[in-house]
């Protein structure tokens, strides 16, 4: 029976090679959540603009911060959590950030918002175009 070997001399494993890959592919998704990062957010749009959910469980009103600048919507969320559970005192900063590139027809003036249950609502209304009086022409 000719079996493979791998350069450590040892029986190639089919199993073991495939945990092998599997364990370098999912590392990042396998690690557990610090809180920092980019929450889970969903975008719909709409005929009258674009309705935005963005995830942020634990936080409060006042440390989540919500700016249009440039055509960019951030949304940045920062608090202090309660110490590790290895024993030192130093309580732990939770932040998250989000960056979305906004659509040039967005009425900043009218962007609404608010935060319930973890969820941050917000809506981004479209600027409706100014459309022309009618009226008809008189001909000479």
């Amino acid at each position: 029976m000719n079996r493979r070997m791998t350069r450590m001399n040892t029986p190639w494993d089919p199993f073991t090679e495939m945990d092998r890959l599997l364990s370098t592919l999912f590392v990042p998704m396998a690690r557990p959540a610090r809180g920092h990062g980019h929450p889970a957010w969903r975008v719909e749009q709409r005929e009258e603009g674009w309705d935005v959910e963005v995830d942020l469980p634990g936080y409060a009103r006042d440390d989540v911060t919500v700016d249009v600048v440039e055509g960019e919507l951030t949304v940045e969320a920062r608090r202090l959590g309660e110490a590790p559970e290895d024993g030192s005192d130093a309580p732990v900063l939770r932040e998250h950030r989000l960056r979305l590139s906004l659509p040039e027809d967005v009425d900043v003036a009218a962007v609404e918002g608010g935060l319930a249950d973890g969820q941050l609502r917000l809506h981004l209304p479209r600027v409706l175009p100014v459309l022309p009086e009618s009226r008809r022409i008189e001909l000479a």
